[in-house]
């Protein structure tokens, strides 16, 4: 009899967390795992990226607070073996619809999808939210870090015996990643040096940073043109837009929105920046890595740091300096990556052993 893994999102936007979910779902083992996805609005991008395999529960609410009692009625009614969340809001109210349901006894992991550090000192939790997710992952059989400076912050913020953390990296699809990054590359002018930036266009991502960092890359040399990945979910781009108006380069930057391959843009650009004020462990810069891409990340977490100083993988500049993170891509001109897959194929493998582990 196979394993029943429930999962819970809020919808299918084109963000770290979903695109975590899919990937782990393309690589799950369905001869072992019957994957059900609940979803509280069957909205978003990356919908029809869901595998076949996997059925997917709509609880048809437009917010992950109004979901609780329809997640409980799901819970109840599919009897999961595990149930599985990866954002901080869903990972309450998974906690809250399981409270009343006594009979039911699922395997609850939870993964912690950035630094608790930088969203409780930015107080981007509130206090009573802080509470319930303390509660939540006291509850949870294990909860999953990215990195082990994640792992410490989980115990320490949310009072957590290290025993029940467990540091697994992100999975990878690397398959799908070379599939679609092979595909026919932008039509970017040659003469361009092409930075390419991804990410939700929030705060957290630093593009605001990167736009100013442009105007000084520009002064130094005409030939650098930033691209945008990215949904521009909360109205923010054209504050961007505005800002790269006044420093005279909006005909240098063009925000592409939500690009469902955004591999073709890393594996074809000159130099790949990761922005951020803060993050767990990003993604798009370990696929970026992966695709030997020229990289420049700012200090966003000690795990961004150490790798790609281990690894010799890029450039470190300080976070919130555009002055420090032009100097770090002038430097990076013309260095591409050279690093070992054993490395991230090793991140699948922890991954799937999480699973494995409590199932």
């Amino acid at each position: 009899m196979r394993t029943k893994l429930l999962i819970f999102l809020q919808n299918m936007t084109g963000g770290g967390a979903e695109r975590v979910v899919l990937t782990m779902l393309r690589l799950l083992d369905h001869s072992r795992f019957e994957a059900v996805l609940v979803l509280s609005s069957r909205t978003g991008q990356l919908l029809e990226d869901i595998p076949p395999e996997v059925r997917v529960i709509d609880l048809g609410v437009a917010t992950t607070s109004r979901s609780i009692p329809r997640l409980r009625s799901v819970i109840r009614s599919e009897s999961p073996d595990i149930v599985f969340s990866t954002l901080l809001r869903t990972n309450i109210a998974l906690y809250l619809a399981l409270i009343a349901l006594p009979a039911q006894k699922p395997t609850i992991i939870f993964r912690s999808p950035n630094s608790p550090r930088q969203y409780i000192s930015r107080s981007h939790i509130r206090t009573f939210s802080r509470f319930l997710l303390e509660r939540a992952y006291r509850r949870a059989h294990l909860v999953l870090a990215q990195t082990p400076e994640m792992k410490d912050e989980i115990c320490r913020y949310h009072r957590l015996n290290p025993n029940k953390v467990l540091m697994v990296p992100n999975p990878m699809d690397f398959a799908k990643i070379d599939s679609l990054a092979a595909q026919n590359p932008p039509d970017w002018d040659p003469r361009d040096t092409n930075i390419v930036s991804a990410g939700r266009i929030t705060e957290q991502k630093g593009f605001d940073v990167l736009i100013d960092c442009l105007a000084h890359l520009v002064r130094a040399n005409s030939s650098y043109f930033l691209h945008i990945i990215g949904e521009d979910s909360l109205g923010e781009q054209a504050k961007l837009e505005l800002r790269a108006q006044e420093l005279g380069v909006r005909d240098r930057v063009k925000f592409w929105g939500f690009q469902r391959n955004p591999y073709v843009f890393f594996k074809n650009c000159d130099i790949f920046v990761l922005s951020s004020r803060w993050e767990g462990m990003p993604n798009a810069m370990l696929e970026n890595i992966y695709l030997e891409s020229t990289v420049v990340a700012t200090d966003c977490t000690e795990s961004v740091s150490r790798l790609l100083a281990r690894e010799n993988a890029g450039y470190v500049a300080r976070s919130g300096d555009a002055d420090d993170l032009a100097q770090k891509i002038l430097l990076a001109s013309g260095h591409r990556t050279k690093i070992d897959a054993k490395m991230f194929r090793k991140r699948n493998r922890e991954f799937f052993e999480a699973l494995q582990v409590r199932s």
